[in-house]
């Protein structure tokens, strides 16, 4: 049985534009893992919403496992109350979930999660994970040897793209943890 590898926001439900975030799962086994890519097959709102990716532990037959769950609600507050009530297992934490408008999700166990985010490389779409630098985006074979000339990155700073100032002798901008939104350019 063939099992998606990767789920991905195909909306960004607060901006009505695609996401700038993307959740990755991987198969967990001992079958080769093939890639192919889902859109909205989880059940998201359709209203504008904020999420958590909660990774829980559960105690099974065979050891310890770490379980994926997905919240989701219109509001904050309500999320954060969610978040606040969390239990031991999250088969019962999404079944007792009694906060209105909140959705649950568990992925399966078989499954591992990885949140990506969004940036724009030469004006086009790229994910790197959370986490990620401007050294994984750029994919250099030699980082040693610094930054391609032409690099610039810019970073959404209250509503606008701002350039990041950078020693072009140096090596540090390829360290530059990205944020969702960043664009780069080289």
């Amino acid at each position: 049985m063939r099992l998606p590898t990767t789920l991905s926001f195909a909306k960004d439900l607060t901006t009505g534009r695609d996401s700038d975030w993307r959740l990755t799962e991987v198969l967990i086994g001992a079958a080769p893992i093939e890639k192919w890519t889902l859109r909205n097959e989880l059940p998201f709102s359709d209203s504008p919403s904020h999420f958590r990716l909660l990774f829980m532990a559960e105690e099974t037959a065979s050891g310890r496992i770490s379980r994926a769950v997905l919240l989701s609600a219109p509001e904050e507050t309500k999320l954060m109350q969610a978040v606040a009530r969390r239990g031991n297992r999250p088969d019962d934490f999404c079944t007792t979930l009694s906060i209105t408008d909140v959705k649950c999700t568990i992925l399966p166990k078989n499954f591992g999660v990885s949140p990506e985010l969004r940036v724009r490389v030469n004006q086009k779409d790229a994910f790197v994970r959370v986490g990620g630098m401007v050294q994984e985006i750029l994919d250099l074979e030699n980082p040693k040897a610094g930054p391609p000339p032409s690099l610039k990155v810019l970073r959404p700073f209250h509503g606008c793209l701002v350039p990041i100032d950078f020693d072009r002798s140096s090596t540090d901008i390829l360290r530059l943890v990205l944020l969702p939104g960043d664009q780069i350019t080289f």
